[in-house]
């Protein structure tokens, strides 16, 4: 199993909650979609090199295993439902597919 080193920043104005797995897990297979391949897990060297990281508090999160192949699906939306789903993924640096699975994660408490 991989490791990586996540850092926990606070913002002002939220309750401080972690859900780093869920996040590591939705980024990781966000990059499998898009083809690129899933970095190597820094060291605790190379993270504490990056000045925000050393703003935060540093944890390991383990990496999730790769779940099953990805299968393209055809689903039918309303037109304005999918672009507020592509506005929102957009403006949360995901892709259409990684908002829709993380959305179906939440619901499905995975």
């Amino acid at each position: 199993m991989r490791s990586f080193i996540a850092p926990i920043h606070k913002a002002a104005s939220s309750d401080f909650g972690v859900m780093a797995l869920e996040a590591l897990a939705l980024h990781l297979e966000a990059m499998r979609e898009d083809g690129a391949a899933n970095p190597p897990p820094a060291s605790l060297k190379e993270f504490m090199a990056t000045r925000t990281n050393r703003d935060g508090v540093a944890i390991v999160v383990d990496a999730p295993p790769a779940s099953s192949k990805s299968v393209r699906v055809n689903i039918t939306l309303a037109d304005e439902m999918l672009a507020n789903i592509d506005r929102h993924a957009t403006a949360n640096g995901l892709t259409r597919s990684g908002f829709l699975a993380r959305a179906a994660q939440r619901e499905l408490a995975l």
